[in-house]
């Protein structure tokens, strides 16, 4: 007969017999913050009486076999120590754990998590918490740890080949940072790809929509079909669209875009610094709004965009098929499209009576907080107007509503021209624009005439000069160096006063810049002086 000597003994041959092949741990025991070891928690199932704790030791070794990765950048499996799959189980109270696998979130800093880990071995139970940092890919990378994408197109064809009308076939490869480790990756998922955008489409340096034959995950974004390549050409920052984003993180009634800084290269060619972001689109992993068309019920879900460009310039949509105007301004429905299983008209026309009715009581300074989400629409027009958007009432502003739920703006987009920058309209730091001007926004307008909307918005505005706008200056100023060196080679490529093609709207302060500091002060200088602006002439 074993005595208690003999069998922790016997445990540590048996597990030292069992666990010899596993070897390359990403983050060493020592690195842990553990919790003290514990017997079976309360609640647990009776313990065999003859069973013998472990020593510590014994405990030790368990433990040391559990490989984690210093930091997440995406989702990864939980670890599994051969011969024991069933000894360990894990828990969480701030992170998601589905089907062993670890779930990435991105925040907006570095945030410190905490895993729980439970051996059970023998009838008894032992605890430790692990900490786990999730690492926020709002923020610059390191130039170590920036992402770069290949994109090898068909058939010899090379960048200039690829147009707005048809896509293109190509394959994508990654180099980036995954949990800690440089990899190099194929992307199984074929794909096309297409120029996008209305004037962007036509500059030196273009954007490009790409679309997978199947969802894929890149770089730790949701997974999903379409992506979007912004070149942010006018934009001699780069940073204008990822700080809007990276705003709307602190509000909880906006849907906040994702995104990331990668490095574009066609067939090994480097095109320079690129925004990676998501599409606007619905989607079960991004804004999951689903289409339902219930026979006896026309709210379905809808996405609806103001696009003057698309609809003037660019011919887009047809009217009352799945465009309309409110007050002789161009709305496309995105969501559904014609083409959607199950769309009739009755859905086209609920979404435009809808928007007509909101018109309509807005204009006429009538109640609407049961047909807008009016925090969510507060918010959204007020980020519009500390940056002064040149399109807030132009083009590239979405609404959209969830079945038997108000009518909400967002998600943001498309702000390459806005925080000081565009020379063709009053662009300085001070001037009432969302609501005041030639390219007001009706809705804005008509809400800002309303006292307790107008109150809601003055006060959303001093909480944003004390809540959010410390850290879009930190987003800045504390990043500097790093935008610089992430930036170096997009600078030598596309130099910071020039700017080329048939629209360039720099303002003369900028092509006079001699620093990419200068840019980033720049904008840094616009917010402020905007803030107070707004706040001593929208008097309480």
């Amino acid at each position: 007969m074993l005595t208690s000597r003999h069998r922790g003994g016997m445990a540590l041959v048996f597990l030292s017999l069992l666990l010899s092949a596993c070897d390359g741990v990403l983050t060493s025991l020592s690195s842990f913050s553990e919790s003290d070891v514990s017997s079976a928690p309360s609640g647990e199932s009776s313990v065999d009486s003859s069973s013998v704790p472990l020593t510590s030791t014994d405990i030790d070794f368990f433990f040391s076999q559990i490989e984690l990765p210093p930091y997440l950048t995406e989702d990864t499996p939980l670890p599994i120590v051969e011969g024991l799959e069933d000894a360990f189980s894990w828990e969480s109270p701030d992170l998601l754990i589905e089907n062993n696998i670890l779930r990435y979130a991105n925040p907006i800093y570095d945030e410190t998590k905490t895993l729980f880990v439970t051996l059970t071995y023998e009838g008894r139970s032992y605890q430790r918490a692990i900490p786990i940092v999730m690492k926020s890919q709002l923020l610059p990378p390191t130039l170590a740890q920036k992402a770069s994408l290949n994109i090898q197109l068909s058939n010899a064809f090379t960048e200039i080949d690829i147009v707005y009308e048809s896509t293109l076939d190509a394959a994508l490869t990654l180099s980036y940072d995954r949990n800690g480790q440089r990899m190099s990756q194929d992307i199984a998922s074929p794909l096309t790809i297409r120029t996008r955008g209305h004037s962007t489409r036509y500059m030196p340096k273009r954007s490009y929509r790409i679309r997978f034959d199947e969802n894929t995950s890149l770089l730790g974004m949701k997974s999903a079909k379409n992506y979007i390549l912004l070149a942010n050409y006018i934009d001699h920052s780069q940073v204008r669209n990822a700080l809007i984003h990276f705003m709307s993180r602190f509000y909880d009634s906006l849907y906040p875009i994702d995104y990331r800084f990668v490095d574009l290269s066609f067939n090994g060619v480097y095109q320079g610094n690129y925004l990676l972001t998501e599409r606007v689109e619905f989607h079960k992993n991004r804004l999951d709004i689903p289409f339902v068309p219930a026979a006896n019920n026309s709210d379905s879900g809808f996405l609806v965009e103001l696009d003057y460009p698309g609809v003037e310039f660019m011919g887009e949509g047809t009217e009352g098929v799945d465009m309309f105007r409110l007050e002789g301004r161009p709305y496309q429905m995105k969501e559904p499209n014609l083409d959607t299983p199950g769309f009739e008209a009755r859905h086209f026309n609920f979404i435009r009576t809808t928007m007509e009715n909101v018109t309509s009581r807005l204009k006429n300074r009538q109640d609407v907080s049961a047909l807008i989400d009016i925090d969510n629409w507060v918010d959204y027009f007020l980020l519009q107007e500390i940056s002064k958007n040149v399109d807030v009432g132009w083009g590239s502003v979405y609404v959209y509503k969830a079945p038997n739920e108000p009518l909400h703006h967002g998600p943001l987009w498309d702000f390459d021209i806005s925080m000081g920058l565009g020379n063709y309209f009053d662009s300085d730091a001070s001037g009432h624009w969302g609501w005041n001007d030639y390219f007001k926004n009706d809705f804005f307008t008509w809400m800002m005439q309303q006292p307790t909307i107008y109150a809601r918005f003055r006060q959303r505005l001093t909480d944003f000069e004390t809540r959010v706008l410390p850290y879009a200056i930190a987003f800045l100023t504390e990043h500097t160096a790093t935008f610089s060196s992430i930036f170096q080679n997009n600078i030598e490529k596309w130099p910071l006063n020039i700017c080329e093609g048939g629209f360039c709207p720099m303002v003369e302060p900028l092509l006079q810049v001699s620093s990419y500091a200068d840019h980033l002060e720049f904008i840094e200088d616009f917010l402020i002086d905007r803030v107070a602006w707004m706040k001593a002439n929208i008097p309480s």
